[in-house]
């Protein structure tokens, strides 16, 4: 099991391309995981995106947008160790974890709150 296993998923009433918009693009990815070095490893279109992981730590990283009838699930998994020759970030797998969760959940949310600004309780995507 690798030291870093994160696995989240987050409801959004949107469609999958306006999901991939606001997550999927280089430009964005600054905003979402500052300081980490991300790699493309295969490019999924409207069902996600998937990367190599070299900084700050080291492994595979994937968003799984799954299409759902008025919706999208958004799925992200991490599976990383500490970068080669330093323990620094394996002393605490507990902590990075859970702070890089709050931090995701925190983007889902935001996230959340522009894709269905507007949106009546209930109702479909716009």
């Amino acid at each position: 099991m690798p030291t870093f296993d994160v696995v989240d998923q987050t409801y959004l009433v949107a469609h999958p391309a306006r999901v991939r918009a606001m997550v999927g693009t280089p430009s964005t990815w600054p905003a979402w995981w500052s300081g980490w070095l991300l790699t493309v490893t295969e490019d999924r279109g409207d069902s996600g995106v998937r990367w190599l992981v070299s900084r700050p730590v080291e492994g595979t990283m994937e968003l799984w947008l799954e299409r759902l009838p008025e919706g999208t699930l958004v799925h992200l998994f991490l599976r990383a160790e500490p970068p080669t020759g330093t323990s620094r970030l394996g002393r605490r797998p507990a902590r990075f974890t859970a702070d890089l969760s709050r931090q995701w959940k925190a983007q889902m949310w935001a996230l959340k709150d522009v894709l269905e600004a507007g949106r009546p309780s209930g109702q479909p995507p716009r």
